[in-house]
């Protein structure tokens, strides 16, 4: 008989930092960037810059976002451990800045996909259930031994 998977165990507080960040800006950048990530990988493995600021259009991000900005915002979700950078080491070479970076492209961890999934899911599930009609939710509060307090679950 197998073990059943305890992920429960593995989820550590930290990976969850991105999520609760105070300044609104800087949390609204990374989780447009972490979607926008999640949403080029289901066209492919890697993503370049020029991908990734088109796609942060197309997910509703449209602050201004230098390719330096991108860049630092990346290197960031790689230090979480969301992100990893990939270099193409042959492809040719237009500037001095083209020889460090060399066809940069970013993919989604296993870490950062699976948490960003899991963020996905709990938000449209918070928005499917707020979207119950009032008359089901009076029911389950009123409902005997349940308390009647819906604070706990919004």
């Amino acid at each position: 008989m197998s073990k059943p998977r305890m992920w429960w165990q593995e989820v550590v507080p930290g990976d969850w930092y991105v999520f609760g960040m105070p300044e609104d800006l800087v949390r609204e950048r990374y989780l447009a960037l972490l979607a926008a990530l999640e949403e080029l990988s289901t066209r492919g493995p890697m993503s370049t810059l020029p991908d990734i600021a088109a796609q942060l259009r197309a997910v509703g991000y449209h602050d201004p976002l230098p390719e330096t900005e991108l860049r630092k915002s990346l290197d960031q979700l790689a230090v979480w451990r969301f992100a990893e950078p990939f270099h193409d080491y042959a492809a040719p070479v237009r500037s001095l800045q083209g020889l460090v970076v060399r066809q940069e492209a970013w993919a989604l961890t296993r870490l950062g996909r699976g948490i960003v999934a899991a963020v996905r899911t709990a938000v449209v599930d918070v928005v499917r259930a707020l979207q119950l009609p009032s008359r089901l939710l009076d029911g389950v509060v009123n409902r005997p031994g349940f308390g009647g307090d819906l604070r706990w679950w919004l």
